[in-house]
C-alpha cells in the first residue's frame, strides 16, 4: 500500500458529511478486493491485505480518488472476460492509495439488434447509457473512472457521459473528472458457411439484373 495518501483537491467531499456513505461504501470496496483476490489467485498472492473497513473509512474522509470501474454486460461478447479486468484494475487502484468501485452499463449488440425493431434501440441506446453514467458517477460522488471499453453505441456514450459530467463540475467549481480507458477484448471473427454464401451472390446477382446495384 501507498506511503503516502492520495487526495483530490476538491471542496466538496459527501464521504466526509454523510454518514451513510461511510457506511454503506466500504462494504462494496472490501466486497470487491476480497473477490479480486479469490479470484486472481496467485496473481495477487504476494500482497498483504490492507483493505480493512478502518482504511477504505479513512481513505474516503481524506477525499482519496473515487474510481468507478465501468464495465459492461455480459451478454455482449465484448464484455464476457470484464471480471478479470475489473478485478485487476480494483487492486491496481487500491494499492496505488484510490479507493475503487465496480459498475456497469448495459451493452447493446448492433449484430444482434440489426434488421429487427431492436436496432432503433441500439441506437438509442447511446443516450441511455449516457445519461446512465453521469447519473450513477454524480450519484455515488465518484471522482474518475476506468472503463473497460466496448463497441457498437456504448464508447461514444460513455465518453459524451464523462465530457458533460466535466463541464458540469468545473461548474461548480468542483474538481474536473478524468478517466482512463482500457481496450475492448478483441474476439475472431466468424466466417460465412459456404452454402450461404452461394446463396447470397445468388440473390446479389439477381438484384443486379433487376437493376438494384445498390442492395446487390
Amino acid at each position: 500500500m501507498v506511503s503516502v495518501r492520495l487526495r483530490i483537491d476538491n471542496p466538496i467531499n459527501p464521504y466526509q458529511w454523510n454518514v451513510q456513505g461511510k457506511a454503506n461504501e466500504p462494504i462494496t470496496v472490501a466486497g470487491l478486493l476480497d473477490k479480486a483476490r479469490q479470484i486472481l489467485g496467485a496473481e495477487v498472492a504476494h500482497l498483504p491485505v490492507t483493505w480493512t473497513l478502518d482504511e477504505i473509512f479513512t481513505r474516503l474522509e481524506n477525499n482519496a480518488p473515487r474510481v468507478a470501474i465501468i464495465g459492461g454486460s455480459w451478454d455482449h461478447p465484448a464484455h464476457v472476460m470484464d471480471l478479470w479486468t475489473v478485478l485487476r484494475a480494483a487492486m491496481s487502484l487500491w494499492q496505488r492509495g484510490a479507493v475503487p468501485f465496480y459498475c456497469a452499463t448495459p451493452v447493446l449488440c448492433d449484430g444482434t439488434a440489426q434488421n429487427t425493431m431492436g436496432m432503433s434501440y441500439s441506437l438509442q441506446s447511446r443516450n441511455a447509457i449516457a445519461q446512465m453514467v453521469v447519473n450513477h458517477l454524480e450519484a455515488q460522488s465518484y471522482h474518475g473512472a476506468f472503463v473497460v471499453q466496448s463497441c457498437d453505441k456504448q464508447p461514444l456514450a460513455v465518453v459524451c457521459a464523462l465530457a458533460h459530467l466535466d463541464v458540469l463540475r468545473r461548474l461548480r467549481g468542483e474538481a474536473p473528472v478524468w478517466a482512463t480507458f482500457a481496450p475492448v477484448h478483441v474476439l475472431r471473427g466468424g466466417t460465412i458457411p459456404e452454402k450461404l454464401r452461394a446463396e447470397l451472390e445468388e440473390v446479389a446477382q439477381r438484384a443486379e439484373q433487376m437493376g438494384h446495384e445498390d442492395i446487390a
